[in-house]
């Protein structure tokens, strides 16, 4: 059976030395993308809201990064950049880019 996208990278991140929890939040991440646009947002509202999300999730990576891997501030949140692009390219290539 082939290896899935998300096993793909919940393997990966294990081979690194990180958490199911920290594979599961960056697999949702993946999933969901970066670009609140992208939801179909029904308003502006709506739209500020999924932004806060999505920020908010990118924080909560870096911060089980940074706990798990005994990592400074700066230096988690490359590595959490580094993961969400190279699990995008497992999963097709959803953007993953900074917003």
């Amino acid at each position: 059976m082939a290896e899935t996208a998300k096993s793909a990278v919940l393997r990966l991140l294990a081979q690194e030395g990180y958490s199911g929890s920290y594979g599961t939040l960056l697999v949702l991440a993946l999933q969901v993308g970066a670009d609140p646009d992208g939801l179909t947002p029904e308003s502006d509202a709506e739209l500020f809201e999924w932004r806060g999300h999505l920020r908010g999730l990118r924080a909560a990576l870096t911060c089980v990064a940074m706990y798990e891997a005994k990592l400074g501030p700066a230096e988690a949140v490359v590595v959490v950049q580094r993961h969400l692009e190279a699990g995008a390219e497992l999963f097709g290539g959803p953007d993953v880019s900074r917003r």
